[in-house]
């Protein structure tokens, strides 16, 4: 699941909306996709995706999995056909679950 979480930031930091979208888990592209009313490869670049800098820290709970980064943290699952992310570009808050700029309902 690192992988994908280091190929979704990877994708984003070079421009490559197409790539970053297929690493999103199908509810999360289709939210992103209406919330946006666009193409997920432009939406997903309008969502200014912070870099994923600083090593990372990876916690997996059965089919669910976060990975950490210094300044974004990103949530996966996993799918019959692979890792997808389900929600990215979250930032912890004081009181409550995590702020998200990209997730799926």
């Amino acid at each position: 699941m690192r992988g994908v979480a280091d190929a979704f930031y990877a994708a984003i930091g070079s421009d490559d909306g197409g790539t970053a979208c297929a690493a999103l888990a199908p509810n999360t592209r289709r939210e992103l996709q209406q919330s946006a009313k666009a193409p997920c490869p432009r939406a997903i670049l309008s969502e200014e995706v912070p870099a994923a800098d600083g090593a990372a820290a990876v916690q997996v709970f059965g089919t669910m999995a976060q990975v950490r980064y210094a300044d974004d943290t990103v949530f996966l699952s996993r799918f019959r056909f692979g890792w997808r992310v389900l929600a990215a570009a979250c930032v912890p808050q004081a009181h409550g679950p995590y702020d998200c700029r990209i997730k799926g309902g």
